[in-house]
């Protein structure tokens, strides 16, 4: 972000607000006035503010205007990435210049069916996706029991009707359960900033969530995915292999794999790096490129082929299967509400997301600092890399594998 003088007289610039930022693979810029002129003169190019001087008594009040133009413009980028029309209304919207949409202000369904088709074109479509799940869930239990809800009705006596029709009706999860709440939560923020709803201090108090239930992460370590490397395999069973395999080895989401391209492969003094910048979080990540992995990449001459997520997930239990993971796993149930533990295939659990964490718990294992690991997958802080990663039993026998070679033998 900078700012940019533009104008024909020198002592009347006008200044506007330069903001470059990734959208959906490419670059894109905003450029917005600041309704701020200043004398070129005055003007500190290094610092992008005006000059203390007491020849503009008027410095101190245009640099907190540009500070604060600045701060607005990062907290909206911060709240979702979105093409640079819909940045400016945002920008006009919160400085006032333009009055927002009219959003429905009485039932909560309808403000989330209007709030999900107005930010739906500014975020990912798996998130778009997800929230549309929530809406057609919310209103299928309103049509169930005959009763719309407002905005104030959000309580605990809609929380035990909705945690009963989802476990009894639908079958669902405690954490699909859990997850759904933050959703709700998430509108309920955005309508409570928007004027139309008051807080609701229910349904953000911390008793009102349910309690989210020990998530089931298993991971392939590093002679796993060895094992799945050297598996011989042909047409699309090969392919989702090598994606998953490719995941393995960078950490990245599978939206951040179909937009690996050769350009992404960059040069460095220790060797060849992948250097992209993530979809969800916006972050440039520097990632070592392996020789398993180049040698992936250049298969597919550095372009992940396209698939879509349902095949995909289907061909990689298939996988491997064929690669002889057919060993049983314990497994956390909580559909209907209730707590169940079976056993099941590892196979029948292998997902796209696998290789991701997978790659993560890999590179703890390997020794790589807490830091560096979540630089590459986004996490903020090291609690969330811990209860991301699975390192099960393999740290302690690491551990004492090398503190049995170190005996003496008596």
């Amino acid at each position: 972000m900078r700012f940019n003088l533009d104008g024909k007289d020198p002592r009347r610039k006008k200044v506007y607000l330069i903001f470059r930022y990734p959208y959906k693979g490419v670059t894109v810029q905003l450029k917005w006035s600041c309704n701020v002129e200043v004398d070129e003169r005055h003007w500190d190019k290094q610092k992008q503010r005006h000059k203390v001087t007491v020849a503009s008594s008027d410095y101190r009040h245009i640099n907190e205007q540009l500070t604060q133009l600045a701060t607005l413009v990062l907290d909206i980028f911060r709240e979702g990435v979105v093409p640079v029309d819909s940045f400016k209304d945002e920008l006009s919207y919160q400085l006032g210049l333009k009055k927002r949409p009219g959003a429905p202000s009485r039932f909560f369904s309808e403000y989330l069916s209007w709030a999900i088709e107005r930010e739906r074109p500014n975020v990912a479509y798996n998130t778009s996706k997800r929230w549309v799940t929530v809406l057609r869930n919310f209103q299928e239990f309103e049509k169930a029991i005959g009763h719309t809800y407002e905005f104030e009705e959000y309580d605990f006596n809609w929380l035990e009707a909705y945690k009963t029709w989802a476990y009894s009706v639908k079958g669902h999860s405690v954490n699909n359960v859990v997850d759904t709440i933050k959703r709700l939560r998430r509108f309920f923020r955005r309508a409570i900033d928007e004027g139309v709803t008051p807080y609701n201090h229910i349904l953000f108090s911390n008793n009102f969530m349910p309690a989210k239930v020990p998530t089931n992460k298993p991971v392939m370590y590093d002679d796993d995915v060895r094992r799945l490397y050297n598996t011989e395999l042909t047409g699309a069973l090969e392919v989702a292999r090598d994606i998953f395999l490719i995941g393995c080895y960078t950490c990245l989401r599978v939206s951040d794999l179909k937009r690996l391209k050769p350009h992404h492969v960059v040069n460095d003094p220790d060797g060849k790096m992948i250097n992209v910048i993530t979809q969800k979080t916006a972050t440039r990540v520097a990632i070592p490129a392996r020789p398993e992995l180049l040698e992936l990449l250049a298969k597919y001459n550095f372009s992940v082929p396209e698939t879509s997520d349902q095949y995909y997930n289907r061909r990689l239990k298939k996988v491997a299967e064929i690669a002889g993971f057919t060993h049983e796993i314990p497994w956390l149930d909580s559909k209907g509400g209730s707590k169940n533990i079976t056993r099941v295939p590892f196979y029948t659990k292998v997902s796209s997301h696998m290789a991701r964490r997978s790659g993560a718990t890999n590179l703890y294992l390997a020794g790589w600092p807490p830091k560096h690991i979540m630089a590459i997958i986004g996490h903020s802080t090291q609690k969330q890399l811990m209860e991301y990663i699975n390192v099960g039993n393999r740290l302690s026998a690491q551990y004492s594998r090398e503190h049995l070679s170190k005996l003496e033998v008596i």
